[in-house]
Order: C-alpha cells, then structure tokens, then sequence
C-alpha cells in the first residue's frame, strides 16, 4: 500500500471538517443569518442559498473523503470546486484585496495537493492488485 504524505492527510482531513460544519452552520444557524435575507431581496429564492449549501459540503465532504484513499479525481474536482469559487466571488464581490488570503490558501493547497510526492500517491499506474481500496 503506498504512503499517504502528512499534507494529504491534513487537507483531506480539513475538508472534512469543512464540509460537516457548513452541514452544521446550514442547518442551525443559516435560518436566521442575514445572508437568506440577501437572497430574497436579490430576488432568488431561499431554497437556492440552501442547495448551494449542502451541494458545498457534499463537495467538500467527498473529495477530503477520497484523497484520503488515493482517488485522483478527488483532487481535480476540489482544483474546479476551488477554482470555480473562487472565480465567482472576483466576480461578483466589489472589493477584491478581500479576496487575497483566500487565494493564496488555495493556491498552497495545490502546491500540496500536486507536488511530486502527492502525485506518486495519487497515481493510478502504482495500484496493485491487492491494494485496500478503503476511504480510510
């Protein structure tokens, strides 16, 4: 079985976090935020702000779930996740300096997330036979 490199483990596991507190903060706390209020004034419906939400965990939720047991896919759909995010907030926030620390914690997790250690790992040609397939 190959080795799972520390960083892998450490964002894997933090995505997992994240996506269970924003199940958490959706459920309990989103009722009342001021933020289903903006949607309704913008003229979108409510229920738009909460299948955004969950559909942000979910995303969050599989892909630390699967890095942990060396599915590929799993980095590249947190790269267009991020990536995509990212690139909606730009363009739609007014104040774009707010948006620099969050670019370059993405940009750190790719590093991570693609530096030659993390590709061995993730390299579907070094899978044997026998490997565990496991999330864990």
């Amino acid at each position: 079985m190959k080795k799972r490199p520390l960083s892998i483990t450490i964002i894997s596991w933090l995505l997992i976090i994240i996506g269970l507190n924003t199940v958490f903060l959706t459920l309990l706390v989103m009722p009342t935020s001021p933020a289903v209020k903006g949607y309704s004034l913008a003229n979108l419906p409510p229920d738009l702000f909460y299948i955004l939400a969950f559909c942000s965990a979910g995303i969050c939720l599989f892909s630390g779930m699967f890095m942990l047991g060396g599915a590929n896919w799993a980095r590249y759909l947190f790269l267009v996740y991020g990536g995509g995010g990212l690139g909606w907030t730009f363009a739609t926030t007014a104040g774009k300096g707010i948006l620099l620390p969050g670019l370059v914690a993405f940009g750190i997790t790719l590093f991570f997330l693609f530096k030659p250690g993390a590709r061995a790992f993730f390299d579907p040609r070094a899978v044997t036979a026998t490997q565990d397939h496991g999330i864990f």
